[in-house]
């Protein structure tokens, strides 16, 4: 069995604007295996209408997923500008598999 969920994010940058930190959060049922993908989507204020994509992923072995969530650090290249967006969407995949 596999399902998708949208995850709570918050989201932050460094100064540079070279790197996006998404904050991820939600509860995992501890016997799942499951991949995190978080999307970081930017609008270039310069390019409006055009939207980059950048990811991150990290697989988790069940009862591994952080209580409190986990971090992602994602590169962004050429650096954000003060009025560029980012908008950031968590996805996971979980597989349960049972024995019987």
């Amino acid at each position: 069995m596999a399902f998708q969920e949208i995850f709570p994010i918050t989201l932050t940058n460094t100064e540079s604007g070279n790197e996006v930190i998404a904050n991820v959060t939600g509860t995992v049922d501890p016997s799942y295996d499951f991949i995190v993908l978080v999307d970081a989507a930017v609008e270039r204020a310069l390019n409006p209408g055009t939207t980059e994509h950048y990811f991150a992923a990290r697989r988790y072995t069940a009862g591994t997923w952080p209580v409190d969530g986990d971090t992602f650090n994602i590169a962004i290249s050429p650096p954000l500008d003060t009025d560029d967006t980012v908008t950031a969407t968590a996805y996971a995949a979980y597989t349960l598999t049972t024995t019987p």
